[in-house]
């Protein structure tokens, strides 16, 4: 973001002009100037704009650089200020010109941001009524998630979040005790490559309790009657 020297005539000129017997300074935006009859009519002050010898109202920023009022407009829009701004290429403008010069976009609607903006966990940066979820679309004014740099609701987070796991959930074979497929999603016991378990599904051959933690065999592998650790 660049940096620019900000300018309010009413006061600046006031300091700047050398030689005025009267300056009439009306409200913000109004501002009037008026020089004694010597300068008005002399030769020397010409129009850093038009370069016409001045014979009239002016402004005058230095001794060198004296305007007539109507000629004393922002570079960018040719607007006429009651104050500028002087920007980091030495142009003078308006307020808008000079913000919209320094503004940032948004991230949501790529325009310029010129007010308040809110930025996002990851240094992204939007309007605040942009800020909105990429999923739904509704404005997001609480608790968000940020998915490929780009900012979602609690709730759209969740269904996306389902709906990956649901996408990366495959079968990796039939539990030993109950015939049913064993997700690789689900809580298991592998036995051995041929022998696996819903956790629950495995439990102990004298107190038919679920098994937790470590177990032994009861017999001889051939029996799979797994005991507990208290039953052993």
């Amino acid at each position: 973001m660049e940096n620019s020297l900000f300018f309010d005539l009413k006061t600046y000129y006031s300091l700047a002009v050398l030689d005025v017997s009267q300056i009439l300074l009306g409200s913000f935006g109004k501002w009037k100037y008026s020089a004694t009859e010597n300068i008005i009519h002399n030769n020397t002050n010409k129009c850093l704009k038009c370069s016409e010898v001045i014979k009239g109202e002016m402004i005058v920023i230095t001794e060198e650089e004296k305007f007539h009022k109507e000629c004393f407009k922002c570079e960018q829009c040719n607007c006429e200020m009651s104050s500028f701004y002087i920007s980091s290429d030495k142009r003078r403008l308006c307020k808008d010109c000079n913000d919209k010069k320094n503004s940032v976009d948004c991230n949501k609607c790529k325009k310029p941001i010129l007010g308040s903006k809110l930025t996002d966990n990851a240094g992204k940066v939007y309007h605040v009524d942009c800020f909105s979820c990429e999923q739904c679309n509704s404005k997001i004014d609480g608790a968000y998630f940020i998915r490929n740099d780009l900012p979602y609701c609690s709730k759209c987070n969740d269904e996306l979040k389902a709906q990956q796991n649901a996408n990366n959930t495959k079968e990796i074979g039939k539990c030993f005790q109950c015939k049913k497929s064993i997700l690789n999603s689900t809580p298991m016991v592998i036995v051995s490559p041929d022998e696996k378990y819903h956790k629950n599904c495995l439990k102990c051959f004298k107190c038919k309790n679920e098994i937790e933690g470590q177990f032994q065999v009861l017999d001889n592998i051939a029996s799979k009657h797994y005991v507990c650790m208290k039953c052993n």
